[in-house]
């Protein structure tokens, strides 16, 4: 993993996050929306990135949130869950 990958996440996401907000208060409702999806894109690949040391390089939200470790640690996402 690397840390300026990882704060390099972490900050665009953040930045998309604010314009997205910007956006909402001039509303711009499309274009905030596509903001609010490039944050969610952004902020799972940092988790990952932090939690696993890699993250998939892909845009889709669902594939994302598909190999999320589960909260207890166990360390399988929830797509290899459904697998066993």
């Amino acid at each position: 993993m690397s840390f300026s990958e990882a704060q390099i996440l972490k900050k665009r996401s953040s930045d998309f996050l604010e314009e997205s907000k910007h956006l909402i208060d001039i509303k711009k409702y499309d274009l905030a929306i596509f903001n609010m999806e490039q944050y969610c894109e952004l902020i799972l690949k940092y988790a990952m990135l932090i939690k696993l040391g890699y993250y998939p390089r892909t845009h889709s939200l669902k594939e994302l949130i598909s190999q999320l470790p589960l909260p207890d640690g166990r360390g399988l996402s929830r797509e290899e869950q459904r697998k066993s």
